[in-house]
C-alpha cells in the first residue's frame, strides 16, 4: 500500500531512471522490471541480413561481437541501490516462420504471475515489444497491428498501475491500438543492432541524452498512412460528414481536420530543459 501511494504521489517524467530525476531522488531503493519478447534477444534486435538472410540463427555469434540485449545492459549499468528483475512476458511463436502469422504466447503460468507481481511493485517497467528478425517476403504483412499477445501483455502490466517505458524494436511502425496512451515514455528504437541494448540502457539511466527525432510519421491507424508531409491532402473527416448537396459537402469541407498520427514526423524529446530570461527585442 505504501509503495502504491508513493507511486501515485510521484510526478514528473519517468525517464531518466536515476537519482538525478526528482521523481526517484528520495527513495531508498529503486526497482525496475524489464520484460517483453524483445527484451532479451540479440538476433531479433539485430534484424534480418545480420550474418544470414533471415538474421542470426542464435545470439551467440552476436554476443561474441560485444552484443548486449536490453535486459543484459539494464542489469549491467544499473546504478547502485537499483534492483533489476527480468521476466519473459510472452514468447513469440510463428508456425511457418512468417511475421504475419506470429503470435506471442505466455511463457508459463509462473512467468505470467511473476510479471504481474513484479510490475505491481516496480518503480518502472521497461516493456520491450516489436518484431522478430525478418527479411523480404517472410516479413510481409496484411495487418500492421502489433501482435495481439504483445498488446495483451502491455494491457496486463498497465492494469497493475505500473509506470511503463515502452521500447519498440521493429523494422517498421506497427499500430499500437492505444498502448502509447497508457505509457508515458516511448523509445522508438526500430532495429538498433547488437549494441542497441547498451545504447537503450544508457538512455534509460540518463547516461546518454537522447537527441534523435522520428524520421517518419508513425501511423495511429493502418488505414490512415501519411507517407509524406503535405498539409492540404493530409486531412480526415471529423464527426459526421455533410451529405451530398448540403453546405460544406465539397472536398476538404469544414468538417475535415488534420489526421492524428500516433507520433508526428520529427517527434522526439531529450532530458535537456531550457530557460529564457531577460529577453529583449530591438527594432533594428
Amino acid at each position: 500500500r505504501a509503495r502504491s501511494r508513493r507511486r501515485l504521489d510521484a510526478s514528473g517524467p519517468l525517464l531518466p531512471f536515476s537519482r538525478s530525476n526528482p521523481r526517484y531522488g528520495e527513495r531508498r531503493a529503486l526497482r525496475l522490471l524489464v520484460t517483453g519478447p524483445l527484451s532479451n534477444s540479440l538476433k531479433d534486435q539485430s534484424g534480418g541480413w545480420t550474418l544470414h538472410w533471415q538474421g542470426a540463427a542464435s545470439d551467440e555469434p552476436l554476443r561474441a561481437q560485444a552484443g548486449e540485449t536490453v535486459a543484459e545492459a539494464l542489469e549491467r549499468l544499473a546504478p547502485n541501490g537499483t534492483v533489476v528483475n527480468r521476466t519473459r512476458g510472452c514468447v513469440v511463436r510463428s508456425p511457418d516462420g512468417r511475421i504475419g502469422s506470429s503470435s506471442c504466447e505466455p511463457a508459463s503460468a509462473e512467468d505470467t504471475a511473476a510479471t504481474s507481481s513484479l510490475a505491481a511493485d516496480a518503480d518502472l517497467v521497461v516493456l520491450c515489444l516489436g518484431e522478430e528478425a525478418y527479411a523480404e517476403k517472410f516479413g510481409d504483412l496484411d495487418d500492421l497491428s502489433l501482435p495481439h499477445g504483445q498488446r495483451e501483455l502491455a494491457r496486463r502490466i498497465a492494469a497493475t498501475g505500473a509506470p511503463i517505458a515502452l521500447v519498440l524494436l521493429q523494422g517498421r511502425p506497427r499500430t499500437l491500438h492505444g498502448l502509447a496512451d497508457r505509457t508515458p515514455a516511448v523509445l522508438a528504437s526500430f532495429v538498433p543492432g547488437p549494441q542497441g541494448g547498451t545504447a537503450l540502457a544508457e538512455v534509460v539511466y540518463g547516461l546518454t541524452n537522447p537527441s534523435g527525432r522520428l524520421p517518419l510519421t508513425y501511423p495511429r491507424h493502418q488505414a490512415v498512412l501519411l507517407p509524406h508531409f503535405r498539409r492540404v491532402t493530409q486531412r480526415c473527416i471529423s464527426g459526421r460528414p455533410p451529405g451530398r448537396g448540403q453546405a460544406g459537402g465539397a472536398y476538404l469541407a469544414p468538417a475535415s481536420v488534420e489526421c492524428r498520427p500516433e507520433f508526428a514526423f520529427g517527434a522526439g524529446g531529450s532530458y535537456t530543459s531550457f530557460v529564457y530570461t531577460q529577453v529583449e527585442a530591438y527594432p533594428n
